[in-house]
């Protein structure tokens, strides 16, 4: 496995609305969804993403029951968007690869990482930690630990926010050089303790 893929995951409601002359613009959740993302997590609205696609909230709540869910939906298609690595290479830095990507994603949408630590968890990214904990196990990693490694990793990313605007610390680092730092951490401490002893002298 090297290339990540996504399942499509079909959304209830999510045909159209067939469109009539007079009538709102059809409505779809891929529409919405691209709504949410132009209109962004900081500023969610059901409001902001009506006025964004042109519909009353009556026609928006036909389809999205939920602010939960309008962030659920935007959440999974930005990292559907994303041009995430492939899971190839050494186990260290296919997941050094790919923290970063998901902090760089994150940080061009502010917001998101704050849906995410509420529990808001799209499709999206259960199947991409599901690619990156089997890339583990065949790099030799028990199914336990390769949970564990994907659980240490994707939750740093989350919880080291980008922040935008946010302060350098007293030695000058900002916030993605302090993210950088803290994941090195952890990933010395998969090495030691989640590791597989044959793996080791691959990792970095």
């Amino acid at each position: 496995m090297t290339a990540v893929t996504f399942a499509t995951v079909q959304q209830c409601g999510s045909e159209p609305v067939a469109r009539r002359r007079g009538r709102p613009p059809a409505v779809t959740h891929a529409s919405i969804a691209d709504a949410v993302l132009a209109v962004g997590f900081s500023g969610l609205t059901y409001a902001a993403v009506g006025e964004r696609l042109d519909v009353s909230l009556a026609t928006l709540f036909r389809h999205v029951r939920g602010r939960d869910e309008l962030s659920r939906l935007g959440l999974d298609l930005a990292l559907r968007r994303h041009p995430w690595p492939d899971v190839v290479g050494p186990w260290r830095s296919m997941l050094e690869s790919w923290a970063v990507s998901a902090w760089t994603l994150w940080e061009q949408h502010p917001g998101a990482v704050v849906e995410l630590s509420r529990g808001v968890l799209p499709p999206a990214l259960g199947q991409l930690s599901g690619q990156v904990r089997d890339a583990l196990v065949d790099a030799g990693f028990t199914p336990g630990n390769a949970v564990r490694a994907v659980d240490l990793v994707f939750g740093l990313v989350t919880d080291v926010r980008p922040t935008p605007g946010a302060a350098d610390t007293d030695d000058g680092a900002g916030p993605r050089e302090r993210f950088l730092g803290t994941l090195r951490v952890v990933l010395a401490g998969i090495e030691v303790e989640l590791a597989p002893r044959c793996a080791l002298a691959d990792a970095s």
